[in-house]
C-alpha cells in the first residue's frame, strides 16, 4: 500500500542522464540558477519510477494511459499522472507474467500496418514527430504501451464483461429519454361496475366489494380466482381477467400513475374510473424496442462494453494494488 503521496511542482523538468545510482546533470538545458536533481519518486513491487517520468507525462501527455484511479478527475494533474504510471506498471508486470510482451519486429510491423491504413509512411511520421519535438523511439514506446494494454485488456478484462439484453434496453431507454413510450404492459383486471343512477348505498357497497377483493388478494387468494369471484366482466373472467398487451404511455393517466410504481406481479389498489372500480395485476412488463433499437444494437453494445471495460479495469487495479507493494517517497 502507498505510504504517502508527495505533491510536487511539475512545471520544470530537469534534464539529466541516470547511470546506475548516479545522477549526472545535463547543464545545457538549465540556467545556472535552475539546476534540479531528478530522483526516484516511488516504486511498484520494487520497480522504480522517476519524478521526471511523471513531470514529462504532465507536460507532454498523454496524461492518462489507463486510469488515474484512485485519483479523481478533480485531483491535480501531477497526482493523476503519477497514479496512471503506477497503474500501468501493474499492468506491464501482469502482461510480462502472461507473456504478452511485444517484440521489436512485431512492433515495427504493427506501426507499418497502422501507418499504411492512414496513408502514411515512416518518413512522414518522423517528419511530423520532429515538428512536435518528439523522437521516433518515444513514439515506438507509446505504441508498444498501447499494444500491451490492448492485449492485457483482451486477455484479463474482456472475459469479465457481459452485456445482456436488459443492459441494451436500459441504455436505449436512457438515450431515447422516453421510457413510457417503450414499455409494454400485460395486465389482468377485476372490473366492478357501478350502475348509472346508483344511489350512495349501492355505490358504497360496490366500493366495499372492491376493497374486499383487494384484501383477499393480499391474503393469498390468486388474482385469477379473485377475478372469477368479484369481476362483473364475465367474458374476461373466464380468462382470469387477462387483457391484451398495451403500451404504458397509452394507459389513462390515473391508471398509468399506479402501474409505474409496481413491478411485475404487483397489484394496484381499487381505482375508480368513471362508472367502474378497477383492480389491476401486472402480469408482464417488457421493453418493446422495435427496429430502431436493433439498428443501434451494435453501437449500444460497443458503448456499454467500453464503459464496462473502464469499470472492470479499475476494479482489477483496486484488487491488484491491495496485493502489491507500492511506495511513494515523501518529499
Amino acid at each position: 500500500m502507498a505510504r504517502g503521496r508527495t505533491q510536487l511542482n511539475p512545471h520544470h523538468i530537469p534534464s539529466i542522464i541516470i547511470v546506475g545510482t548516479c545522477l549526472l546533470f545535463h547543464a545545457s538545458f538549465a540556467t545556472a540558477a535552475e539546476v534540479l536533481v531528478d530522483r526516484v519518486l516511488g516504486s511498484v513491487n520494487g520497480q522504480p519510477f522517476l519524478y521526471s517520468d511523471v513531470a514529462n507525462k504532465v507536460q507532454s501527455g498523454p496524461l492518462i494511459t489507463v486510469s488515474e484511479f484512485p485519483a479523481t478527475e478533480q485531483s491535480p494533474p501531477f497526482e493523476k499522472a503519477m497514479q496512471d504510471i503506477i497503474n500501468f506498471q501493474l499492468i506491464q508486470q501482469k502482461a510480462k507474467e502472461l507473456e504478452l510482451d511485444v517484440s521489436n519486429d512485431e512492433l515495427e510491423s504493427e506501426i507499418a500496418d497502422f501507418l499504411g491504413s492512414k496513408g502514411l509512411d515512416k518518413r512522414g511520421l518522423q517528419s511530423f514527430l520532429a515538428k512536435e519535438n518528439k523522437s521516433y523511439e518515444e513514439y515506438k514506446q507509446d505504441f508498444r504501451n498501447q499494444i500491451i494494454l490492448g492485449r492485457f485488456q483482451r486477455r484479463v478484462i474482456a472475459p469479465l464483461i457481459k452485456v445482456t439484453d436488459r443492459d441494451l434496453e436500459t441504455a436505449y431507454m436512457k438515450r431515447s429519454g422516453a421510457a413510457s413510450d417503450l414499455v409494454e404492459i400485460t395486465l389482468r383486471q377485476i372490473s366492478i361496475q357501478i350502475p348509472d343512477g346508483s344511489g350512495q348505498v349501492i355505490s358504497e357497497a360496490k366500493r366495499a366489494l372492491a376493497r374486499e377483493a383487494r384484501s383477499k388478494i393480499e391474503g393469498g387468494v390468486a388474482f385469477e380466482d379473485a377475478v372469477k369471484l368479484y369481476s362483473d366482466d364475465r367474458q374476461k373472467a373466464a380468462n382470469g381477467g387477462l387483457l391484451e398487451p398495451v403500451r404504458l404511455k397509452d394507459l389513462a393517466p390515473a391508471i398509468r400513475k399506479e402501474i409505474e410504481r409496481l413491478d411485475t406481479g404487483g397489484v394496484t389498489p381499487p381505482l375508480e374510473i368513471s362508472s367502474s372500480i378497477l383492480i389491476f395485476k401486472i402480469e408482464d412488463r417488457k421493453v418493446s424496442l422495435g427496429k430502431d433499437m436493433q439498428k443501434k444494437r451494435a453501437e449500444l453494445e460497443a458503448e456499454i462494453r467500453n464503459a464496462e471495460l473502464a469499470n472492470q479495469t479499475r476494479r482489477w487495479l483496486s484488487e491488484q494494488r491491495q496485493r502489491s507493494k507500492i511506495e511513494i517517497i515523501a518529499k
